[in-house]
């Protein structure tokens, strides 16, 4: 099926720890793998993946700082402290995918699998966007 998928959405990777840890310590140079997309329509697609890059948990640095504006008088300060505290708490248990949708345009994805929660996000390459937008190192950190 050749069509568009969304910029943004949640993705079933399905792939397994086991292989991303063989291309996280150079043991193969990609992963071929799927994911499944729900559209916007309801329906479920299946994407072909080429991971290049795959950072573990273990290896991923990074914290978040919250300026939170809000018309409730006197929470700004303890929302953005709660915001910190659950984006590190994520943070801390992120796979990083870096790589391209196999097709006839490979297509640069990031994949972000938050293991706490169980949960994927992807998010491709615009058109107008080249391909350091998706796979500056500098981004991840």
């Amino acid at each position: 099926m050749k069509g568009s998928i969304p910029l943004t959405e949640l993705i079933v990777l399905e792939s397994t720890e086991d292989k991303w840890r063989m291309l996280s310590s150079n043991l193969i140079k990609e992963l071929k793998t799927s994911g499944l997309i729900k559209l916007p329509s309801g329906n479920m697609v299946r994407i072909n993946l080429i991971f290049t890059e795959i950072i573990p948990p273990e290896n991923s640095n990074g914290r978040t700082s919250c300026h939170v504006s809000t018309n409730i008088k006197g929470v700004a300060g303890g929302l953005a402290n709660v915001k910190e505290f659950f984006n590190n708490f994520l943070n801390n248990s992120t796979w990083t995918f870096l790589g391209y949708i196999e097709g006839d345009n490979k297509l640069a994805i990031l994949v972000i699998y938050y293991e706490c929660i169980e949960l994927a996000v992807y998010t491709v390459q615009l058109k107008k966007q080249k391909n350091e937008y998706i796979f500056s190192t500098d981004q991840l950190n």
